[in-house]
């Protein structure tokens, strides 16, 4: 990756990046002192700086793994394996890559795992708000039926009413 990569001024790239680590040191930064590190790893690795690059990318690789930041350690155990193949170092190389691979697998699953979560709760928060519009929606069925039970009722009496009225007309008229 970084083979590929081209800086038209590497030793002002350089130079910047060390200014950046002194400017983070003095705010005690540990972040961005890391993220200096690496920066400046691949930089040296990029101008031919082999023995820099491995000796920034350790440095930087140490406060990854204090501030576990698994994506900055996987992107620094991926360079390492890089120096240590420009180095023909290919056992350190391999075990670096591996280590990488095998960090980027858990980087992976984890973040599968945090999308599955994430899924499941709009999931569970949609199926709430659908039960929910669900009971409001019979709750009004249950309440216009209700109107029309007790206006059923009040048309029944009020026929009995009139028949039991009528009735009595009708007996009275008889009479």
């Amino acid at each position: 990756i970084w083979e590929n990569c081209w800086l038209e001024d590497e030793e002002k790239a350089i130079s910047d990046f060390k200014q950046a680590i002194q400017l983070a040191e003095s705010t005690s930064n540990e972040w961005e002192i890391m993220r200096a590190k690496l920066s400046l790893a691949e930089t040296y690795l990029v101008n031919q700086q082999v023995e820099e690059a491995h000796q920034s990318a350790l440095e930087a690789l140490e406060k990854a793994k204090v501030l576990e930041s698994k994506d900055s350690e996987e992107r620094l155990l991926s360079l390492l394996a890089l120096i240590y193949e420009k180095k023909s170092d290919f056992h350190s190389a391999f075990q670096h890559l591996n280590s990488a691979y095998h960090l980027r697998d858990t980087l992976f699953n984890e973040d599968n795992q945090r999308q599955i979560a994430f899924l499941e709760t709009v999931y569970q928060t949609e199926k709430k708000e659908f039960k929910i519009q669900t009971l409001e929606n019979e709750r009004k069925w249950y309440t216009w039926l209700a109107i029309a039970a007790v206006l059923i009722l009040l048309t029944a009496l009020a026929f009995a009413l009139i028949q039991y009225r009528l009735a009595i007309i009708k007996k009275k008229l008889a009479e």
